[in-house]
């Protein structure tokens, strides 16, 4: 599996796994690095939070900026769970779009969460694969928007996190971004996307690189 932060991030014992990754990722939401290194950001938090225990490993939790993270506890943040959603529901946007689902070498473990026996190869529209992954993605997203509505108060307030142990909301109340990533994650699980989203006949001009 891929984590795509640089060496320079992997220092003082931390791991280089982070939410930017996910919050700021320059590849598509649905390519193969993409989704391995959400699947290697995910997974980072399984075992660390007992809000996260008995939970099964192709299902949503809770998430942090990072594994090692102490600020306030080092609790889990709403607006990086929600964030792992949108990414996923932006994937399914992408994937019904274009109708057919790329399945790498780079991205096999991340798709053989839902699969154990699937292997590598484009799945169209028609084949019953297909319908199969699109179905267990977006169980999988909604899964940490669940996480993120359990832990949420009754009267809807989002602070920056919530507890590790109990979901009790934590750090700085009433965050905009909180509220944001919310909005942000609704508007893709609907199919939604921006007029600014995508790139339609963009041609990307390929350099090499000058290493003297």
């Amino acid at each position: 599996m891929i984590n795509i932060l640089p060496d320079p991030y992997v220092h003082r014992g931390r791991s280089g796994i982070d939410a930017n990754t996910v919050l700021a990722s320059t590849f598509q939401p649905c390519s193969d690095i993409a989704l391995s290194n959400l699947k290697v950001y995910a997974d980072s938090f399984r075992y660390i939070y007992s809000l996260n225990a008995g939970i099964p490993a192709n299902a949503g939790v809770a998430t942090s900026r990072y594994p090692k993270d102490t600020y306030y506890g080092g609790n889990p943040w709403y607006l990086t769970t929600f964030a792992v959603a949108e990414q996923l529901y932006n994937a399914l946007i992408v994937w019904n779009k274009q109708g057919y689902i790329d399945v790498t070498s780079v991205s096999l473990g991340f798709f053989q969460q839902f699969d154990t026996s699937l292997s590598l190869g484009t799945y169209s529209s028609s084949s019953s694969t297909f319908g199969a992954l699109i179905s267990a993605v977006k169980t999988f997203a909604d899964g940490f928007v669940v996480i993120g509505a359990k832990y949420t108060p009754s009267g809807g307030e989002l602070s920056e996190e919530y507890n590790r142990d109990d979901g009790t909301p934590e750090s700085a109340i009433d965050l905009t971004w909180s509220y944001a990533s919310a909005l942000t994650v609704f508007t893709a699980h609907a199919g939604q996307t921006s007029a600014s989203w995508g790139a339609a006949g963009l041609t990307v001009e390929r350099r090499k690189l000058n290493t003297d």
